[in-house]
């Protein structure tokens, strides 16, 4: 009977009947630090597989409910 404020680091292990991630959408995800266009291909590629799974990781925690929001463009 709480409401859980978290990163998406912070949610692996845990679960949630009801689950609200906000701030998903093109301009957001994958987040990319300054610095990304800069790395090699290989770098950037494992970094990105990296960001989807941590978004697994956070959307596979919810029991009963996900919700998903962002602004801007979808990801489809």
């Amino acid at each position: 009977d709480k409401v859980v404020l978290g990163s998406m680091h912070a949610l692996k292990g845990l679960e949630f009947k009801n689950l609200i991630v906000t701030g998903f959408d093109k301009a957001s995800f994958p987040y990319k630090p300054n610095t990304f266009n800069r790395w090699s291909e290989e770098a950037q590629q494992q970094y990105l597989k990296s960001e989807h799974a941590l978004y697994y990781v956070a959307f596979s925690r919810a029991i009963s409910q996900l919700v998903v929001t962002g602004i801007g463009e979808q990801i489809e």
